[in-house]
């Protein structure tokens, strides 16, 4: 589902479509993972998908109680990190962490804290799937590197890897 997702925002990238960060966050959620619902799927629902919501924080000393996240997929409609406490206590089915690169510069695309926040919250929640994304208008073709994140291990390139390796895509 969101490897489809994310092919379907590369062909948008592509046609010479050009965003920042919460630009690309938007059309991806309203234009390409919006196209993933279905009754039977894992969004049955808009109000599943959350832009800019807050999860539980992994705990740390002197960590916050919740954190914001760029992309939320929740497990049922209109959930919420929230309980009747305004504790942060429900942890999404997913999170989609997005960069965008405008200017060429060194170092590894994906960013590495996010890879690393979303492995350790993996670790944590064997539900949980996580996704480092990173737009990449640098390139003669603008495109995107990914990374699927779950139960502590890292798959670079997920996306493309979708008709080679289906038991990849949910």
């Amino acid at each position: 589902m969101v490897a489809t997702a994310l092919l379907d925002f590369e062909r948008v990238l592509v046609s010479g479509w050009r965003g920042k960060e919460n630009d690309c966050v938007n059309l991806f959620a309203h234009e390409c993972l919006s196209k993933q619902l279905h009754p039977g799927g894992v969004i049955k629902d808009l109000t599943q998908i959350g832009i800019e919501v807050g999860v539980p924080q992994i705990k740390t000393p002197g960590s916050k109680a919740a954190v914001r996240k760029d992309l939320v997929i929740w497990g049922a409609p209109r959930e919420v990190a929230w309980d009747e406490a305004w504790e942060p206590v429900r942890i999404p089915r997913s999170i989609i962490e997005w960069k965008v690169r405008r200017k060429k510069r060194g170092g590894d695309i994906l960013d590495s804290k996010d890879i690393n926040w979303l492995t350790e919250y993996s670790e944590k929640h064997h539900e949980f799937v996580g996704y480092a994304v990173t737009v990449d208008f640098t390139a003669s073709e603008p495109h995107i590197t990914s990374a699927r994140i779950q139960n502590g291990k890292v798959w670079e390139e997920f996306h493309r890897q979708l008709k080679a390796e289906p038991s990849l895509e949910s």
